[in-house]
């Protein structure tokens, strides 16, 4: 499976780092975009709206 094609290009660069931490893929960091935009919210910490969107994305 190629998994270069969810992580950005990136000209010229060599990522050495990996051991303490790792590039994130697009899928990734498409959900995290949605979540920070839409509805930031703890998971199963209140009744309003924004919390029971973060509960569901966060039970799947």
């Amino acid at each position: 499976m190629d998994v270069s094609k969810f992580f950005p290009p990136q000209e010229k660069v060599a990522y050495f780092d990996s051991a303490a931490s790792s590039l994130t893929a697009l899928p990734v960091l498409k959900k995290m975009d949605e979540y920070y935009l839409q509805y930031r919210s703890n998971v199963h910490r209140g009744a309003h709206r924004f919390t029971r969107k973060s509960s569901e994305e966060y039970e799947g």
